[in-house]
């Protein structure tokens, strides 16, 4: 059994930027690595692991749990990350946590600057997911913690998507943004949304949303490492295998 006070190693990989975090039981963060660069992602993932784990005098063996997002996000990016934090956890039976990746960015941008959450009592999570489609939630911040007030999912916009929302105090953050914000102006119903700040540059962490991960382990949510399964929010698409009849 692990000891109750071991720390976490938290994996960033869904975005086209990669981080990697290890913080203790009170989510200092005790190192952490960053990569901006997409295509580096699948080379430099694993090496900033074991950048931070020598960086926090750590062996994988001491590890208390493994966090990494089970998605939505970049399937190469989401692959990697779970395929690399299962290699880990497996030879020591370390049990493993999955994040979702949109209210990973919601508990980030809150916990980046504590005013956010009396300024903007909701965010709106959204991440590009090709054409007119985002992969989307919605989040609250209520007596000290967050709530889900409409669970991620992958949806085609429209100019009267989220209007319960709307005229509202609230951050809509993530890539897919520039999409919702240029629908809006072309269809004119951005006047309805002056309430609202629109953060498209906004990039998330892994240390970020470590008190994510903690109060996910302290719920008692971990599950074994070869439990662990990846939610893409969708199908994976591919234009090739379009039209093509496979036999059983």
């Amino acid at each position: 059994m692990k000891p109750s006070n071991a720390p976490l190693l938290l994996l960033d990989h869904a975005s086209p930027a990669a981080s990697v975090a290890v913080v203790d039981r009170e989510g200092k963060v005790l190192a952490s690595s960053m990569e901006l660069r997409p295509q580096m992602q699948a080379e430099r993932l694993a090496l900033m692991v074991q950048e931070c784990l020598k960086d926090a005098g750590l062996l994988p063996s001491q590890l208390g749990a493994i966090a990494c997002q089970r998605g939505p996000g970049s399937y190469t990016g989401l692959r990697i990350g779970v395929a690399l934090a299962q290699g880990i956890a497996m030879p020591w039976n370390i049990p493993m946590l999955g994040v979702s990746t949109l209210e990973a960015m919601a508990w980030g941008w809150w916990h980046q600057e504590p005013s956010r959450r009396s300024r903007y009592s909701k965010v709106i999570s959204m991440m590009d997911a090709r054409r007119m489609e985002v992969f989307c939630g919605v989040y609250g911040w209520n007596a000290g913690t967050m709530e889900v007030l409409s669970s991620g999912s992958a949806l085609i916009l429209d100019k009267d998507k989220f209007s319960t929302w709307a005229g509202q105090g609230l951050a809509m953050i993530g890539d897919g943004v520039v999409k919702w914000r240029n629908l809006l102006v072309e269809s004119q119903q951005f006047d309805r949304w002056q309430e609202a700040v629109f953060v498209s540059n906004w990039q998330c962490t892994a240390a970020s949303w470590a008190g994510l991960a903690l109060r996910g382990l302290a719920l008692g949510l971990t599950i074994s490492p070869s439990d662990f399964r990846v939610d893409y929010h969708k199908d994976f698409y591919s234009p090739s295998l379009q039209g093509r009849e496979f036999s059983k």
